[in-house]
């Protein structure tokens, strides 16, 4: 009886050190457990802060490129206002230029809305370039620019008979100095869109 007594015994003591140890181990496995779920779920929020953080400064980045004349700079394209003055007469329009540097040109006459042109152009430089546009009269222009800022210039050219100027992403306050107005004549503003006044 001692020895079997001693045995149960000695069965019942490994028993519960199993037991004990086995507990020990589930609530080891469960702290680890938790442990790297806390870890991924703090991944997860802190990725999730890194990507509204970005999309904000990204939205304050291309709110912030824009100036008073509805100039804007996008993702890929900047698109600009336009006021030129060609063989003597007013034309308005927008300009759109691609992260490689080239560009478009839309012009339309202000007296005679019949009359448009168009134009192609690209950056030569950071800040220079160069570009030709031909218009519905039959006129054809080269042209040189000078990019002020990121959003405005000012550009000069000819025709056969004719000289060109031009302004992007200007008011037509800023824009009056860098443009060849017919004599007598001066810029102005009806209803925000540009004319030309008598002086």
């Amino acid at each position: 009886m001692h020895v079997y007594g001693t045995r149960k015994a000695r069965g019942f003591t490994d028993a519960r050190r199993r037991h004990v140890l086995c507990s020990a181990h589930y609530r080891s496995s469960s702290r680890t457990e938790d442990r790297q779920a806390r870890r991924h779920l703090n991944i997860e929020i802190n990725y999730m802060k890194y990507a509204i953080c970005s999309v904000a400064m990204a939205a304050m980045t291309l709110c912030a490129c824009a100036n008073q004349s509805g100039a804007r700079m996008g993702l890929l394209t900047t698109t600009a206002p336009v006021v030129a003055i060609l063989a003597g007469d007013l034309y308005t329009g927008e300009s759109v230029s691609y992260i490689d540097g080239s560009g478009t040109l839309r012009l339309k006459s202000s007296s005679r809305p019949e009359r448009e042109c168009i134009g192609v152009f690209r950056y030569e430089s950071e800040q220079l370039g160069a570009g030709d546009i031909d218009c519905s009269s039959g006129a054809h222009a080269t042209f040189q620019f000078r990019a002020l800022s990121t959003l405005t210039g000012y550009g000069f050219g000819r025709t056969g008979k004719s000289d060109v100027s031009f302004t992007y992403g200007m008011t037509v306050e800023q824009a009056e100095p860098y443009l060849r107005l017919p004599s007598g004549k001066k810029l102005s503003r009806q209803d925000s869109t540009p004319v030309l006044a008598d002086r």
